[in-house]
């Protein structure tokens, strides 16, 4: 459980990065994605790039 909620934030915290954290199970590299996600609507993707 600690893992994934580490994940998660890692997902939320490089979501402008280039380079990322990769993960081999599934599970947490689709919790990290999540993060990722929940971080781009929370800035209402005004910081992706176009």
């Amino acid at each position: 459980m600690i893992s994934r909620i580490k994940a998660f934030l890692l997902g939320a915290m490089e979501f402008r990065l280039t380079v990322t954290t990769s993960f081999s199970d599934l599970d947490h590299q689709d919790t990290y994605d999540w993060g990722r996600e929940v971080a781009h609507r929370c800035t209402l993707r005004w910081l992706e790039p176009h």
